[in-house]
């Protein structure tokens, strides 16, 4: 499991691994490099605007 925030632009930002789901030190960097290349996400809207939206996301080896 990790842990990322989409910001108000849509990019993936502050991404960990989910406290207690790390699995090795070189999977857990392998699985925070692979989220941090995803595409821009459509950023979340909260009475019409643009604001950043915390995501837990499973990564599966």
């Amino acid at each position: 499991m990790v842990n990322l925030v989409v910001s108000a632009t849509g990019e993936v930002t502050e991404v960990q691994v989910a406290p207690g789901h790390g699995l090795s030190p070189a999977y857990d960097a392998a699985a925070v490099e692979c989220v941090r290349r995803l595409p821009r996400f459509m950023p979340g809207r909260r009475e019409g605007k643009p604001v950043p939206m915390a995501l837990t996301i499973p990564v599966n080896f």
